[in-house]
């Protein structure tokens, strides 16, 4: 009898609806059955049926937390992507800028930085589905940019800017590398592993931008078996001499803009891709945030 009594008494707790907290300020999530956790979200159709295929992770933010997001909605420069006036894409100019466009999802505001620095530096790595889902906004805006015959353009391979061997160590995993395998999962684009860093730099965040750029000249170049993964996992071998003249598009995947030398310097090395493929390689980025 004292067991059903027990019981009984619990029986409010055990029917109650399960409390889930932020994940970002930790407060509960008090939200309808019925919400659109993608409201307020730039999106698509596509991007939304996407997201239904999984775990929707912006069901993990609270509604403030959620409309807090800094996501760049408006685009003032067409090669960076941002949001305001940019002297750095003035500065490199035409002839020295080898990518075509680089999209970002969000500025990096004091918020975004704290949930990069929980996921890269903490190794919090809730924040990944988050954070890699938060990209495909940039690549639905770059799809939608990015039209041939009133088509959007389709990318042939996702890859990624490599660490070194030492921060590899020192995080247990390269963040560019993780937010290419979710957009993979979303988009079914393979991904490679195209480029190789020569030598470790220090953060490029405590540079300037003179310094930025002094300090990735040939830090990266091409895997040794890039030319054989493209030919590979495209099946390149069996193209027609008549196919192999169309552009090769290749999705440089990395978690901050800043100046855009990092993935200047990467899209300089996978350009080299066009001599041995006898074919153009254009290169656009998707990066996370843009500072």
């Amino acid at each position: 009898m004292k067991l059903f009594k027990n019981l009984f008494r619990s029986l409010p707790t055990l029917l109650a609806p399960k409390i889930q907290n932020c994940l970002s300020c930790h407060r509960a999530i008090h939200r309808s059955n019925n919400h659109n956790a993608v409201l307020g979200i730039p999106h698509t159709d596509a991007m939304v049926r996407a997201l239904r295929r999984s775990t929707n992770p912006f069901h993990d933010l609270c509604d403030t937390c959620l409309h807090s997001m800094p996501w760049i909605r408006s685009i003032r420069c067409p090669v960076c992507g941002r949001a305001t006036g940019c002297p750095d894409c003035s500065r490199r100019g035409k002839d020295h800028t080898y990518f075509q466009q680089n999209r970002s999802a969000v500025a990096y505001s004091p918020q975004m930085r704290d949930w990069l620095a929980a996921y890269k530096y903490r190794g919090d790595e809730r924040y990944l589905p988050l954070l890699g889902s938060m990209l495909l906004t940039a690549y639905y805006q770059l799809c939608g940019e990015q039209t041939r015959d009133n088509m959007p353009v389709k990318y042939d391979c996702i890859t990624y800017v490599p660490v070194s061997p030492s921060r590899l160590q020192e995080r247990g995993f390269n963040q560019a590398e993780q937010f290419a395998r979710t957009l993979h999962a979303y988009t079914g684009i393979p991904v490679i592993a195209l480029l190789q860093r020569n030598r470790h730099t220090v953060k490029q965040s405590m540079k300037s931008r003179g310094d930025r750029i002094e300090d990735m000249k040939d830090v990266f170049s091409l895997h040794i078996d890039s030319r054989q993964q493209l030919f590979s996992k495209l099946n390149l071998n069996h193209m027609t001499a008549q196919t192999q003249l169309r552009p090769i598009r290749i999705l440089l995947i990395d978690d901050v803009y800043t100046t855009g030398s990092t993935v200047n310097a990467c899209a300089k090395s996978l350009s080299e891709l066009s001599n041995d493929l006898n074919t153009s390689i254009l290169i656009s980025s998707l990066t996370w945030a843009r500072s």
